[in-house]
């Protein structure tokens, strides 16, 4: 599945109900919220600092396999440098910037790419079934 819209707000709703939909067959509750989360802290990364708010294409690929799924965000906003993108410390409390920590949570494998033709890409990765946090395992 893939989605193209503008990068504001009102296409942020539409891409979280898109991929709520897309996955609910496949996740819990529980689940379907964590992956909604990342996915709308990246999306909402991508408006603030590749667009920084002026909007832009913004393309959305769903791609389900048998043992995980793969979500990657295209744009064609300002360069993304992966090294501001690591989660700050908990321990630094103040608002925002824990975007990158939520989505380092929520996916197995993230992946920021910069093509060529200069489209940035951001590839997340879950598998279908995960281990409980509360065991220890994650």
């Amino acid at each position: 599945m893939e989605w193209t819209c503008n990068a504001d707000a009102g296409c942020l709703a539409w891409i979280r109900d898109s991929i709520r939909k897309e996955l609910s067959s496949r996740l819990d509750a529980k689940q379907l919220d964590e992956v909604v989360l990342g996915v709308g802290e990246a999306c909402a990364n991508i408006v603030k600092h590749a667009y920084e708010g002026k909007g832009g294409p913004l393309t959305v690929r769903l791609e389900k396999g048998a043992e995980d799924f793969e979500i990657e965000l295209r744009n064609r906003g300002k360069p993304l440098d992966p090294g501001a993108c690591r989660p700050r410390s908990l321990d630094d409390i103040r608002p925002g910037g824990l975007g990158t920590y939520f989505m380092s949570c929520v996916f197995d494998e993230i992946r920021y790419e910069r093509e060529p033709d200069g489209t940035n890409v951001v590839v997340m990765r879950r598998k279908w079934t995960r281990p409980d946090p509360k065991d220890g395992d994650r």
